[in-house]
Parts: C-alpha cells; sequence; structure tokens
C-alpha cells in the first residue's frame, strides 16, 4: 500500500469499464470490510454486502485517502480474527 497514492484512485476512479481482474478485486475487497465501514457498504441481514459491482466500488473510492487509510488499517481487524466468515 505505500507505493499506492490518491492519484491511482482518481485513475481507476476514472473508468466507465475498468480492465479485467480489477472488478474482482474491488469485489473481494468489499466483502472483507463489509460490517466494518457502513458508510461505503450496505449490508444484508448476514452482514454479507448488497452490492458487490464497479458502482459500489467506485463508493469506496469517493474519499481516497480515506479509502487507503481503511485498507492499510484493515489489517488489524484480519489480524483480531473480526471479518466475518461468510464473507471470506
Amino acid at each position: 500500500m505505500d507505493a499506492v497514492n490518491k492519484k491511482d484512485f482518481s485513475n481507476l476512479k476514472s473508468f466507465a469499464s475498468p480492465p479485467g481482474g480489477v472488478p474482482e478485486v474491488f469485489s473481494a475487497t468489499i466483502y472483507l470490510m463489509a460490517g466494518f465501514w457502513n458508510e461505503a457498504i450496505e449490508v444484508d441481514k448476514n452482514k454479507k454486502p448488497k452490492a458487490i459491482d464497479w458502482k459500489a466500488a467506485l463508493k469506496l473510492m469517493k474519499n481516497p485517502e480515506e479509502f487507503k487509510d481503511r485498507l492499510v488499517n484493515f489489517k488489524d481487524i484480519v489480524d483480531q480474527n473480526l471479518v466475518n466468515p461468510a464473507c471470506v
């Protein structure tokens, strides 16, 4: 994550249809972060994300600096084994 910067997210946000593989990476990110970022990821009663499409990914990148910070700090959540097993 040290090599990723705000400009990288701005470039990603500019894609109406991102390159292959990119949506899948963001879908996985949404699943893992479901329940830990309620402002950006809407979840169902089982704490699974309701949407994992590119539009949902763009919502994560609304504030690139916050998104990067959340990604960097998410390691602590993973290390504490708090991720919903159904989302893994």
